[in-house]
């Protein structure tokens, strides 16, 4: 699929801003939009790892830190699954839950797949804006919040 992404408002304003932003920041925006897709478009295949990302970027225990292979291979088998957009999700998800430090192409890849998601859905043309839209106030906010 094409990056939906392209020539958007939130791709300009994160390539303004991305090269001041932390991994912790670019994680935060991507896992936040990935939330705001599953509370949507709910997959039970994915309830795990959202709580384990939600727990670990709270605590940074060992206790949490054991639970990470159950949830890599929960989250490539939904990556494995029939439903296209389960799969695109689950792949920004597993991004997520890789250590290597998130930059403004990671963090463009991935909003990128759960955009692809959204096409399974709807028409593009029917959430391009609306999706924009939330992109830049969840930018505006992971900034703010730094």
């Amino acid at each position: 699929m094409p990056n939906l992404i392209t020539g958007t408002e939130f791709e300009k304003q994160l390539r303004v801003c991305g090269n001041r932003m932390t991994d912790r920041e670019f994680r935060r925006l991507v896992f936040a939009y990935c939330q705001h897709y599953q509370e949507i478009y709910w997959f039970d295949q994915l309830e795990n790892a959202f709580a384990y990302l939600e727990l670990a970027s709270e605590t940074d225990s060992d206790a949490v830190r054991s639970e990470l292979t159950a949830i890599r291979n929960e989250v490539e088998c939904a990556m494995g699954e029939y439903f296209e957009s389960l799969n695109e999700v689950a792949t920004a998800i597993n991004r997520l839950l890789d250590e290597r430090p998130f930059t403004t192409s990671d963090t463009i890849s991935c909003i990128s797949h759960v955009w692809n998601a959204h096409a399974c859905n709807e028409a593009p043309a029917e959430f391009r804006s609306r999706e924009d839209r939330m992109l830049c106030k969840l930018l505006v906010n992971v900034a703010d919040d730094a």
